[in-house]
């Protein structure tokens, strides 16, 4: 399922690293950046990047990484954000996204509609953002062998008689 170059970032700032043979390797952010990739990767694109997560990880690099180029991709459907610059492109633009996504070296996935309620305001949109539209994003990203970060910005844990903890 996971191919190289693929990074599953975990809320809690730990990086799952899928190498090249397969094995997982836990690091930190400030690690993955400082010892694989701050020389050689500068470019930095957060897609989806206007939302609570991507804020916070926009001032993060931003104030820790000066040095790297970090730019945010969004939409910004609810237009809630009106103090920050930001590539206006929504990413049902294949061929708009395909242009962004070949100008950097690293691409943090953050797009989604999240939750029940915004879910199901608009099941259609939702399915076309959340599903097939993150589906070509994902191919464009293999097309051109960059390194990816994806939040998981979802409910994930399914139904459950309990309360979900990061155990269950």
């Amino acid at each position: 399922m996971c191919k190289n170059n693929f990074l599953t970032f975990h809320l809690y700032q730990k990086l799952l690293l899928i190498s090249s043979n397969k094995n997982i390797i836990n690091v930190t952010i400030e690690s993955f950046i400082n010892k694989h990739y701050i020389y050689i990767m500068t470019k930095i694109l957060l897609i989806g990047g206007l939302g609570y997560i991507g804020r916070v990880l926009y001032d993060f690099l931003l104030t820790e990484y000066p040095q790297c180029q970090t730019d945010i991709l969004d939409i910004n459907i609810y237009n809630l954000i009106a103090d920050i610059n930001f590539i206006s492109c929504d990413i049902r633009n294949t061929e708009l996204l395909d242009q962004y996504i070949s100008q950097y070296d690293i691409i943090v996935t953050l797009v989604a509609i999240v939750g029940d309620p915004a879910c199901n305001f608009d099941r259609k949109l939702s399915l076309d953002i959340n599903y097939y539209s993150f589906a070509r994003m994902i191919k464009l990203i293999k097309k051109y062998k960059k390194h990816v970060l994806h939040f998981s910005t979802c409910s994930v844990y399914g139904c459950l008689d309990i309360k979900a903890t990061e155990q269950s």
